[in-house]
């Protein structure tokens, strides 16, 4: 994934225990990474108790972000923890999926577009953009790139699947 790294504060709680809710930071990484920071355990109830002392994971956690939006955070696990015994308790939560925008597991929201990125797609699919012209008179070479057309495929129902060619000028070395 190509995405700039978000980080975004909310509440979050177990499903189970929507009363006791914690304040956290979600952070999701270039990568796809996603973290959960919490200043306290998340929950009493068993399951939490077994995430923090026999490496268990958390099936659900349900939080609302400060973006006013629900999310819900699927198979949390902890990477690391500091028990509030001698310090102020923090832990940070792995996350294998965060579906943002609803609070009901049940009764997720439509998927609305999907973006991804695939380095070299056009050396795969055998479509390049750099075109170039040679006098050989002169000895001149001319090479430049344009954007190959999108390629739009048609899927069921009302969905598009489109292949986008983009490209980035790397940044000089100082």
């Amino acid at each position: 994934m190509r995405i700039s790294n978000q980080s975004v504060n909310g509440r979050f709680w177990l499903p189970l225990e929507p009363d006791k809710d914690i304040s956290g930071k979600l952070i999701i990484y270039d990568g796809g990474i996603i973290e959960l920071e919490v200043m306290e355990a998340i929950g009493t109830n068993e399951e939490a108790i077994k995430a923090i002392f026999e490496d268990e994971f958390i099936d659900i956690i349900k939080g609302y972000l400060e973006t006013s939006e629900f999310v819900i955070l699927e198979i949390c696990f902890y990477k690391k923890t500091k028990l509030p015994f001698t310090t102020i308790g923090s832990s940070v939560l792995h996350v294998n999926r965060a579906i943002i925008g609803s609070h009901d597991i049940d009764k997720l929201p439509p998927l609305t577009s999907i973006t991804f990125s695939v380095e070299g797609i056009d050396e795969w699919i055998g479509i390049s953009g750099i075109k170039y012209s040679l006098d050989s008179s002169n000895f001149n070479v001319e090479i430049k790139y344009e954007w190959p057309e999108a390629i739009k495929y048609k899927i069921e129902d009302n969905y598009t699947l489109s292949f986008i060619f983009n490209s980035i000028i790397p940044s000089p070395t100082i």
